[in-house]
């Protein structure tokens, strides 16, 4: 579970998070130690994100997507609303950061995966079925 904490007054806003985070696998769970979950967006940018821990988008890591999102700033925008936009704009973009291939690969896995838990529970039910 993430812990963080905002505090705001007239001259800007402080940020503190923690740096754990848990993965959960089938056999368990791995806690990871002293991991980043604030991701600043440059010295151009006055601007930070706080994040939640280890997610992906499409097996990407949200770290490395948003460090390809960062890139595409070239000046600081004006309003906190036009850097989500920009965001928004850019996750939804056609640009692969993955190539095709690789993506293909990725959701045949999915579905690999997905096709041997519903197999594994058929069979399952089907040694009490008479």
């Amino acid at each position: 579970m993430t812990s963080q904490i905002a505090i705001m007054n007239y001259s800007g806003i402080a940020i503190a998070s923690d740096t754990i985070t848990s993965i959960s696998y089938e056999t368990g769970t791995k806690t990871i130690p002293n991991t980043t979950k604030i991701w600043e967006l440059g010295p151009k940018h006055s601007v930070a994100i706080l994040h939640s821990g280890n997610t992906g988008i499409n097996g990407i890591t949200h770290g490395m997507h948003f460090n390809e999102w960062v890139r595409t700033l070239e000046a600081p925008l004006p309003t906190l609303k036009q850097y989500v936009d920009s965001y928004l704009a850019f996750s939804s973009h056609s640009q692969a950061i993955v190539p095709a291939d690789t993506e293909r690969i990725l959701v045949e896995g999915y579905i690999d995966k997905l096709y041997l838990n519903i197999r594994h529970h058929v069979d399952k039910q089907l040694l009490n079925w008479n």
